[in-house]
């Protein structure tokens, strides 16, 4: 199973956490707190791959702007895979998937384990 996470750091309120919402037009995983403004795909084994790291990105990039005027800048978005195996972790990643996260300055954080089936 693998989980995809788009995060983004906000300011703490609630205003601009929905700001945030309103912007990207799509739901986030509901949150205790307005910190920290989370969207989650989850991938079940044996489905075609997310391409996360393209997808979040088209998402993103035509509304930078919008963000940056509820205080979303480029450097307080990750993307975060996280992926439990059975076998082998092996992951890999494009040069022009690696040079647009890089061309956006948004990190990529990634933590898998092995699977206790």
């Amino acid at each position: 199973m693998k989980y995809y996470k788009l995060v983004i750091f906000a300011d703490g309120t609630r205003e601009a956490y929905q700001k945030i919402t309103d912007i990207l037009g799509i739901k986030p995983v509901e949150e205790e707190e307005y910190g920290v403004w989370t969207y989650l795909v989850e991938e079940p084994e044996g489905s075609p791959p997310f391409d996360f790291i393209n997808k979040f990105l088209d998402l993103l990039e035509p509304r930078f702007e919008k963000l940056e005027e509820v205080g979303v800048t480029k450097d307080s978005v990750l993307f975060w895979l996280l992926y439990e195996y059975e076998h082998q972790c092996a992951l890999g990643f494009s040069a022009q998937e690696l040079q647009r996260l890089g061309a956006n300055r948004i990190s990529l954080n990634i933590d898998s384990w092995e699977s206790k089936k």
